[in-house]
């Protein structure tokens, strides 16, 4: 039997250490190494060499630090990675959006109860049921509605020099609105609308203004009014809704009534501009204004249909594949005038995938961190050229970080708007207007239908004329469907 004895000389014994360590060392080298721990996002710091608002601080975070980044006070994690994107969404219950229900209650006038109620389930019950509501027949119902009532409002609008993008956008607002309700809206509730809308990150922080309170119970007692005096007369959409909050939710008829304006301000705030936007780049162009019509007309032959509004009325005439040169714009313009910004809370210490380069990688999330999702970064052709390729054939509007292309949606160009990873089945959307997965905006189908229905409806009523310039988009609101920053009169006559 052998046995091993070491030598107690100290010679010796050091090396015997000394082997140990290399053999040791050999050892650790020969087997395969643990993959590091995932790393927290990178801390971006404020440059006092960036102009102090929301679109150039958070382009100039990204251009140095990637697309998953931090802020440290409030500890915010900023996620424009269209995998991480999907990552969170497909994880509701680490990444809760309970937390901007509770904080923005204050906005509807939402009870306490209410809120919390609304973050623990009428969040998911309102979108399931909004998803049948705008969906189908139901839909079919509301389009016609809405152009009945935006026709209408097309009567009032005065000729000679207007302001386009307050026209616009003003009479869709009213449209809508009566889509939804009943007719007989105040003229200048846009303008209204529009500083109440300005205020949610005031609300949610608990500082709204006197103004933006005022403008609230404004809309709340509108509502309230419509519910309780014309309830029968209201759209299908709002008539279930309210039903069915009061009667199998248990709600009190005053929350609601919250509930039901929370959903009118969904309907109405991104939609109006987002046409607004798009007639003013046809009134810059005068080739592009003239192909949609030619479009249209030629639908119009095919279907043997006379008039405009019974033509668009029908969802169906309206989808891709009978418009496609209408689409592509519309498209174009929520990918270039849209900055859809959406926040979530991490419930728990986790870690969240993202493409770099060619490979995935994780990041630490930490229980606490508030995630926003900025999808308006995906869509950014300059910062994700493999997905938005440089055409060299559009242009760059004042205000704008981009060029404005729509033909980056032609079905010849094949661009990569589903994204497979690279030795999975997993795909990745990277054309995401509307958000993602479970929580993608139940009213799209609407929204697309609207903003179709009132631009050929204004097309094939008026001419546009010698616009002054593209109005800036405001970087400081950079949420949602940009606001301008600037008017844009242009010469508004009745086609002869």
């Amino acid at each position: 039997m052998f046995q091993l004895q070491l030598s107690t000389d100290p010679s010796a014994l050091l090396l015997t250490s000394l082997v140990l360590l290399v053999v040791t060392a050999c050892l650790l080298h020969s087997r395969p190494s643990s993959p590091p721990e995932p790393a927290r996002p990178p801390l971006a710091h404020p440059s006092p060499l960036v102009p102090p608002h929301s679109r150039n601080l958070l382009l100039a975070h990204r251009s140095q630090h990637g697309t998953v980044f931090r802020t440290a006070s409030p500890n915010t994690v900023y996620i424009s990675d269209a995998l991480a994107i999907k990552h969170i969404l497909d994880h509701p219950a680490l990444f809760s959006v309970s937390a901007l229900h509770i904080s923005s209650a204050a906005m509807w006038s939402m009870s306490p109860a209410c809120a919390e109620w609304f973050a623990r389930e009428g969040g998911e019950v309102t979108l399931r049921l909004a998803a049948r509501l705008f969906s189908g027949e139901w839909l079919a119902a509301l389009q016609v509605r809405f152009v009945d009532a935006a026709a209408r409002g097309m009567d009032g609008v005065q000729m000679g020099r207007v302001e386009v993008m307050e026209v616009v956008a003003g009479a869709f607002f009213g449209a809508t609105m009566e889509a939804l309700f009943t007719p007989g809206f105040d003229d200048g509730l846009w303008g209204v609308f529009r500083m109440w809308d300005a205020q949610l990150h005031a609300f949610c922080a608990g500082t709204p203004s006197a103004d933006a309170i005022e403008a609230r119970d404004r809309f709340y007692g509108i509502v309230e009014h419509q519910l309780h005096e014309h309830l029968d007369e209201c759209s299908p959409q709002i008539q279930h809704l309210f039903r069915s909050l009061c009667d199998d939710h248990a709600q009190t008829h005053a929350d609601a009534i919250a509930i039901v304006l929370r959903t009118a301000w969904l309907a109405c705030t991104q939609s109006p501009l987002a046409a607004a936007w798009l007639l003013c780049i046809l009134a810059h162009h005068p080739p592009k204004l003239q192909r949609v019509r030619e479009e249209f007309e030629h639908l119009k032959h095919e279907m043997h249909l006379q008039n405009t509004q019974e033509a668009v009325e029908r969802v169906e005439l309206l989808k891709a594949e009978r418009l496609p040169a209408l689409d592509r714009l519309v498209n174009e313009v929520l990918r270039v005038y849209c900055a859809q910004t959406v926040p979530r809370v991490c419930m728990e210490d986790t870690v969240v995938r993202a493409m770099d380069g060619g490979a995935v990688r994780e990041w630490q999330m930490e229980r606490g961190d508030v995630v926003n999702l900025l999808y308006w970064c995906v869509h950014d052709s300059r910062l994700n050229p493999q997905w938005w390729p440089d055409t060299h054939a559009g242009e760059t509007f004042r205000g704008t970080p981009q060029p404005f292309d729509e033909e980056r949606f032609a079905p010849d160009r094949h661009f990569a708007h589903t994204v497979k990873l690279g030795g999975t089945n997993e795909t990745v959307r990277t054309w995401t207007p509307f958000g993602y997965g479970a929580r993608m905006c139940p009213g799209r189908y609407w929204a697309v239908a609207e903003i179709k229905a009132f631009v050929l409806l204004f097309l094939d009523r008026f001419d546009l004329a010698q616009p002054e310039e593209m109005p800036r988009p405001d970087p400081e609101r950079w949420f949602g469907v940009l606001s301008p920053l600037d008017a844009m009169p242009v010469n508004l006559t009745l086609r002869s």
